[in-house]
């Protein structure tokens, strides 16, 4: 319509007149407006149609190229899926490989794992091999199989010794049963290369190990593997498998087996190490058991973690009750157990670290113990524990026997001696000790009178019990055993252990049984004081709240101290009575010497008048009888001077002078007294000269006294043409006087004897010799007494020689 009405104003303007202007309409106008109408839409409709049917071909068109893009698209959709459907086959296939791969590598994973668990409960390189090749085989998939180790013979050789195999015959397994280590051989080159040998098929098998060839293709095997088990960089075994088809090792394989070996190498060397230390621990363990000592080992907490066969005897416990308990755990039962020096010693070397040792008594064992402890490498302590009772024992009989026989010895008071052994044996021979001795043991009375001479204990409190006990409960004399036993029969009364049931029987009533259970009595020795076959008294020995307890070896000990003090006690009576009659004889002596002397001196002076003449002219014959007369007054009257000499050095009352005394005064002196004698019978006398300024410390009277005594002596020992001489000397801070002669000699048994008191040497009745043989034993008194000393020596036959030494004169003492 548009198109119309614009045709009309067009051809208005352009073709009708007036041209190029628009006139008013007429219906000319609205015939040609209706023309180009009809016409306009005519051609309006046709072009429709044109245009419908262009855009209908389009269309078509459109969808025909829309349909064939799509084709091609669906075609080159299929040429895509086509290759990925070839990619996906390619893709299956190597997940069907990996698949395959992940599968054996699952397979040989949980052969592994449990190869890895089983080796972890091998314990010796047999066990090691045997699973390796039961694993191992399975793990493989082989046919066939070994595990072989290398060996050095003693020649210097090395050898495979096959310790496992399966899959080949008898035959073959015992040709290959041991084999040198030498190259041409598959399981030789892969210990001496370390590197696994690797043989895919029979072809491979000819080309590289021809030798070998026929015997595995007679066997219908093709491939094979060998992998060398290193330790420390060196094979010490080798894994072979064999399998009846080609097979190709891959990297995958190749590792498996390389991880198998290197399993195999670290479970043997744990197995090597292990079997040297089990060979190790098997070797202490044999020496530890064979050792006639405890030991024992503790780790840090102080558990048992070791205990020998000794210990445990000695500590009367089995190992399963010592092992993982620490000594307070084990001995619960024992008081103070943490305080015994035991325990103290173990935990100073834990902290510490340093070794001790200690001796002690322990009162879990009831033993003497001697413990030695080291640090151990993993933070605890081993230790040794020796039995050391009896040697302690002895140790303690000696000691205490020697210190006893010192004490039995230091006094003649024997009450007092007692008193100190009693308190010597506290707490060394037990916890209480009582002494108690008879007043008169040939006394036949019955109960015999006792003397209760020492009690005692380290507790003060528990001897006032002890009082109280004996006071309100006394012995009963009517008993056969016990005290009343020992002093009537002598044989001792011995209880190893007191029990309560025992204090209970023998209680008198509630107050005794409350008694004895506060004294704590746990063992009891009594012993008798004896001396020739006589009982002298008792010793009374108790262990109470030390906890020790007697055996027979204490018995014994005790039985050796009381007979000791027994004999001290009775040579303590027998010196009293001794020197009772000692002081009683003394002063007979001193009484007879003086009521002689009297009468004596009034005969001699008579003598003198009479030979003087007073009494008349004395004829040649009565001259001679009066001169017999005198020297035998004047020996009368040396014998009673000798005798009192002898009671008052005897005595203590002798008096004795201290200045110097010039030596050759002495030799003057004793010249003028000996000279006349000596010629008369007979003997050459010799004086050897001295140095004038030779002087002693002493009593000149009694230097001059010892003098003649010795002389005299020799001129008695000395036959008619003998000798005699006398010297003397200084030596060092002493004078030396030495007497010698050539008489008779002396016997050497009787050397010592002659300075005893009246003892002459060949004294018979009827071959009487002058002296009253008091000579000698009153020079070597007076010597002692001037601080010096008499000596001699003899030869029967040669002679004697008698040596006097004195202070010299600057070397004085002073003495009373």
């Amino acid at each position: 319509v548009v198109a119309a009405l614009l045709s009309v104003v067009f051809a208005d303007y352009y073709f009708f007149s007036p041209y190029r202007s628009f006139g008013v309409p007429t219906g000319n106008d609205a015939l040609v407006i209706t023309v180009f109408l009809v016409s306009a839409m005519v051609i309006s409709r046709v072009s429709g149609v044109h245009r419908g049917t262009q855009a209908k071909a389009d269309l078509l068109a459109r969808q025909l190229t829309a349909r064939a893009e799509e084709l091609q698209g669906e075609l080159e959709a299929g040429q895509r899926l086509t290759e990925e459907l070839e990619a996906t086959n390619e893709e299956l296939a190597a997940t069907n490989e990996q698949l395959e791969a992940a599968n054996e590598y699952e397979a040989q994973r949980g052969h592994l794992f449990t190869l890895a668990a089983s080796l972890a409960r091998a314990v010796t390189p047999n066990d090691v091999a045997g699973i390796v090749f039961r694993e191992g085989l399975a793990a493989a998939g082989a046919d066939g199989g070994s595990v072989g180790v290398v060996v050095d013979d003693p020649a210097g050789e090395r050898h495979v010794t096959m310790l496992h195999s399966a899959g080949y015959g008898e035959e073959t397994m015992a040709a290959f049963q041991q084999f040198p280590l030498v190259p041409g051989r598959p399981v030789s080159d892969a210990i001496i290369s370390g590197a696994p040998v690797l043989i895919g098929s029979l072809r491979e098998w000819e080309a590289r190990y021809p030798s070998t060839y026929p015997a595995v293709a007679t066997l219908g095997y093709e491939s094979f593997a060998a992998v060398p088990v290193m330790i420390a960089g060196k094979a010490v075994a080798a894994i072979s498998f064999s399998f009846r088809g080609p097979r190709a090792f891959n990297a995958g394989t190749v590792a498996f087996l390389e991880t198998l070996a290197s399993v195999s190498g670290q479970a043997l060397e744990r197995a090597r190490a292990f079997d040297a230390e089990h060979r190790a621990h098997e070797r202490t363990s044999l020496i530890v058991e064979s050792v006639t000592d405890g030991f024992v080992a503790l780790d840090r907490d102080m558990r048992y973690t070791y205990v020998n066969r000794r210990a445990a005897e000695m500590w009367n416990r089995s190992t399963d009750e010592l092992l993982g308990r620490t000594p307070a755990e084990v001995f619960a039962d024992v008081e103070g157990i943490e305080r015994s020096p035991s325990v103290v010693a173990l935990a100073r070397v834990l902290a510490d670290r340093t070794p001790a040792a200690v001796e002690h008594f322990s009162v879990a064992l009831r033993r003497w113990i001697e413990l030695r402890a080291y640090p151990s490498g993993e933070g605890g302590v081993v230790a040794f524990f020796q039995d050391i009772t009896a040697r302690r024992r002895a140790q303690d009989a000696s000691s205490f026997l020697a210190d006893a026989s010192q004490l039995l010895g230091s006094s003649t008071d024997y009450r007092e001696t007692l008193t100190n052994l009693a308190h010597a044996a506290v707490p060394r021979l037990g916890d209480w000790c009582a002494v108690d001795v008879l007043r008169d043991p040939g006394s036949t009375q019955w109960p015999p009178a006792l003397d209760r001479v020492a009690v005692v204990h380290q507790d003060p409190a528990k001897i006032a019990l002890g009082a109280e006990l004996t006071a309100a409960y006394p012995t009963d004399w009517t008993q056969e055993g016990g005290f009343p036993g020992v002093i009537r029969t002598g044989t001792p009364f011995y209880i190893p252990e007191v029990t309560d049931a025992m204090l209970m029987a023998g209680a008198r009533d509630a107050r005794h049984l409350e008694l004895l259970r506060a004294l704590q009595f746990r063992s009891i020795m009594v012993v008798p004081l004896t001396a020739r076959d006589r009982v002298l008294g008792a010793m009374t020995l108790c262990m109470t709240e030390s906890g020790r307890t007697y055996d027979e070896a204490d018995l014994a000990l005790a039985q050796d101290l009381a007979r000791r003090a027994g004999a001290a006690v009775d040579a303590a009576r027998l010196l009293r009575d001794a020197e009772l009659a000692n002081a009683a004889k003394t002063e007979f002596l001193r009484t007879i010497s003086h009521e002689l002397r009297q009468p004596i001196n009034a005969t001699i002076s008579f003598l003198e008048l009479w030979e003087l003449g007073v009494r008349g002219p004395l004829d040649d014959q009565l001259r001679d009888d009066l001169a017999r007369m005198q020297r035998n007054q004047r020996h009368l009257q040396r014998l009673i001077e000798d005798l009192l000499s002898f009671t008052r050095l005897d005595a203590g009352q002798l008096t004795i002078g201290r200045q110097a005394v010039p030596m050759r005064e002495v030799l003057t002196s004793l010249e003028s007294i000996m000279a006349p004698q000596m010629e008369a019978a007979g003997l050459t006398f010799e004086i050897a000269a001295c140095s004038p300024d030779l002087e002693l410390v002493g009593d000149q009277g009694r230097v001059v006294q010892i003098g003649v005594n010795l002389l005299t002596n020799a001129l008695r020992a000395t036959a008619a043409g003998g000798r005699v001489r006398i010297e003397c000397a200084r030596d060092g801070d002493a004078t030396v006087i030495v007497v010698s002669d050539t008489g008779v000699g002396i016997p050497a048994d009787r050397l010592d004897h002659i300075f005893s008191p009246f003892t002459q040497l060949g004294r018979a009745l009827n071959a009487p010799k002058e002296g009253a043989g008091l000579g000698l034993a009153i020079s070597r008194g007076l010597a002692e007494v001037m601080g010096g000393s008499l000596t001699a020596t003899s030869a029967v036959g040669i002679g004697s020689t008698f040596v006097l030494r004195l202070p010299a004169a600057e070397q004085a003492v002073t003495r009373r």
